[in-house]
């Protein structure tokens, strides 16, 4: 979502930027490091689970039901997680909105099947669209977010301890033969998509996920994956394409194999990459992580001041040791703000503002972990 488009910007998020606002990003990092392994009454208990839950139709569950054969077997997930597919074809956002779909009767059953319950649910990966869309734009997209936001409430009664909610819209559809969801409808769902996170970024008391403003009516939001490529032309950033090979011969709508596979790889990337996800993915965290020495490079006392602002300089300029105690409790690149494998004015200025401006350091920065 580049650009603009029938007069709405582009970008994932607000002011048309593919990252959320600092606020919003800063409570789905603090969630995510708050999941706690639940029993199957939602009882906390070291030996229970937390349940990664698809949501959506037959789109979603074909997607899915691959993610789930990849990472099957897979050694570095965390062991409380339990992945489970709930999505099923036809499931519509128009039919699933509504508490009596027997949409939901059917997940339960999932769920009880492998030995969980609704209880243990924290996260969910939530891919919806409507069948034959005919609305001109913004029209079927409206449609579509406010159905989302039934969903987005609906679970949160459904799954009480439900904590996260990543979104995605559709793949590419300008192969589709039929008109179940042809283009430019399934482009325009990441506006439905988009407009959704930012009504609960702006404060809409419909989407309240923070128990500090009210009371609660959804989980936090976020993006999952952005899955939309324009069909052979190659996606900024990571080259992305979706051939006609990727498709059903039947409909040129549903993925066949490889583009079952792509979507897979994307949510395993995600999954296994995002701050929002990592800390309850993965069985220990390859990249970020709250630790109290986030902007304390320097001895490890747990105060940002000047000495840690010298150490940074000392780092970034003249090239001296990043850690001036090496057997200290954070023994790696704390002088690394950011994450780019270097230390330079970025970090200095990083530093300085939580030194002497009172910033956050779980905003500020953004270490690997020992």
């Amino acid at each position: 979502m580049a650009g603009t488009y029938m007069g709405e910007p582009g970008g994932l998020y607000p002011n048309g930027f593919n990252v959320p606002p600092i606020a919003h990003d800063s409570a789905g990092r603090a969630i995510a490091a708050s999941f706690v392994a639940l029993d199957t009454l939602g009882a906390p208990n070291p030996a229970g689970a937390w349940v990664l839950l698809s949501v959506g139709m037959s789109n979603c569950t074909q997607e899915f039901s691959r993610f789930i054969q990849d990472v099957t077997g897979d050694t570095t997930l965390h062991p409380n997680l339990r992945i489970v597919d709930g999505a099923q074809g036809g499931q519509t956002a128009a039919k699933i909105q509504y508490d009596t779909a027997n949409f939901w009767r059917v997940l339960e059953t999932r769920l009880r099947n492998v030995g969980l319950s609704p209880a243990q649910v924290q996260a969910i990966w939530l891919k919806e669209a409507d069948a034959g869309p005919n609305d001109p734009f913004p029209g079927h997209a409206i449609t579509l977010r406010d159905e989302l936001r039934n969903i987005a409430q609906l679970v949160k009664t459904k799954y009480p301890n439900l904590r996260q909610v990543y979104l995605s819209s559709r793949i590419y559809a300008g192969y589709a033969s039929t008109t179940l969801n042809p283009e430019p409808y399934a482009y325009e769902t990441g506006f439905a998509v988009r407009w959704l996170i930012e009504a609960q970024i702006d404060g809409n008391d419909s989407l309240n996920y923070d128990p500090g403003s009210g009371d609660i009516k959804a989980p936090w939001l976020a993006w999952g994956p952005y899955l939309y490529a324009d069909g052979v032309i190659p996606r900024d950033g990571d080259s992305l394409q979706w051939f006609c090979s990727d498709f059903s011969q039947d409909d040129g709508t549903h993925p066949a194999t490889t583009g079952r596979a792509k979507v897979a790889s994307m949510l395993e990337s995600f999954f296994t990459t995002s701050p929002y996800t990592m800390p309850w993915f993965l069985k220990s965290e390859s990249s970020l992580c709250a630790c109290d020495c986030y902007a304390d490079p320097s001895n490890c006392d747990g105060v940002q001041d000047i000495t840690d602002v010298v150490q940074t300089i000392d780092v970034a300029f003249r090239g001296v040791a990043s850690i001036l105690d090496p057997s200290a409790a954070c023994p790696y690149e704390t002088t690394d703000t950011n994450c780019s494998m270097a230390t330079d004015v970025i970090d200095v200025v990083k530093m300085v503002n939580v030194a002497f401006r009172g910033a956050d350091p779980a905003v500020e920065f953004c270490n690997p972990c020992p």
